[in-house]
C-alpha cells in the first residue's frame, strides 16, 4: 500500500468521526453539546415562555459544591427572563433521600437553612449522612422542625419531584455532575467548557445571549 492510499484511508477514517460526533450532538467546541430531544416546557396562552437554565447536582459531589458560589452570582446578575431550577441526581438509590431532603426543604421554604449547610457537612466536614433520620436530624440542627421536614421528604409533592427529577435525569442523558442544562436542548459542564466553572457560566451567558437575539 503505497503512501497516498494510506493518507485516503486516515482522512477517510476522519471524515466519518467527525460526521458522526457531529449528528449525535456530543464534542461541541464552543462547550457545550445540543440534546436530540425536544422541549416539554411551552408557554401558557398568551405568556411568554421564559428562558430556562437547569443545574443537576449531588450534595456528596465536591464539584458540585464548588460550582455553587459561581452559579449563585450569576443567578444574581440573571436577566428576569431566565428561571433557575436546580435538581438533584439519583445515579444510585442510595441518593435517593438526598433529593428528597432537598425537595422537603423547599417545600418547607427552608433551602437557606439546609441547602450549602448540607454541601458542607459532606464536602468540608466529610460526614456523609444517608439515612432518613439522620438527614432529618441534622436538618433539626439547623432550625427546620424535625417531624414536618420527615413528613415533606416523603409526601406527595416530594414523590411528583423524585419522578420529574427521575426523568430530566434519564431525558438529559445526565452522567455526571454539576451538569448544567440551558433551554432544555443545550448542555455544558466543566469538562466541556474548558475545564472551569466560569466557563461553564460563560457557555450559559452566551446561549441565553443567543437564544434572546434569535427572537
Amino acid at each position: 500500500m503505497n503512501t497516498k492510499n494510506i493518507v485516503i484511508i486516515i482522512f477517510s477514517v476522519l471524515l466519518s468521526f467527525v460526521v458522526n460526533a457531529k449528528d449525535y450532538g456530543g464534542f461541541n467546541p464552543e462547550g457545550f453539546r445540543t440534546l436530540k430531544t425536544q422541549p416539554i416546557t411551552t408557554a401558557k396562552p398568551g405568556e411568554t415562555k421564559k428562558q430556562k437554565v437547569q443545574e443537576f447536582f449531588w450534595y456528596g459531589c465536591p464539584h458540585c459544591s464548588n460550582f455553587m458560589p459561581y452559579l449563585h452570582e450569576w443567578e444574581k446578575t440573571k436577566s428576569d427572563d431566565t428561571e433557575l431550577d436546580i435538581i438533584p441526581v439519583i445515579f444510585r438509590p442510595n441518593f435517593e433521600n438526598h433529593a428528597r431532603a432537598f425537595y422537603a426543604a423547599k417545600q418547607l421554604n427552608s433551602l437557606d437553612k439546609f441547602h450549602e449547610p448540607f454541601f458542607e457537612l459532606w464536602n468540608k466536614k466529610n460526614i456523609k449522612l444517608y439515612d432518613k433520620n439522620k438527614i432529618a436530624d441534622f436538618a433539626a440542627e439547623q432550625g427546620i422542625d424535625r417531624d414536618k421536614f420527615l413528613d415533606a421528604m416523603f409526601s406527595f409533592n416530594t414523590e411528583t419531584q423524585i419522578r420529574k427529577a427521575k426523568f430530566l435525569q434519564k431525558k438529559y442523558q445526565i452522567d455526571g455532575v454539576p451538569t448544567v442544562v440551558i433551554n432544555e436542548k443545550f448542555v455544558t459542564s466543566a469538562t466541556e467548557a474548558g475545564g472551569t466553572h466560569e466557563g461553564v457560566i460563560e457557555v450559559i451567558k452566551k446561549l441565553l445571549d443567543n437564544t434572546r437575539q434569535k427572537k
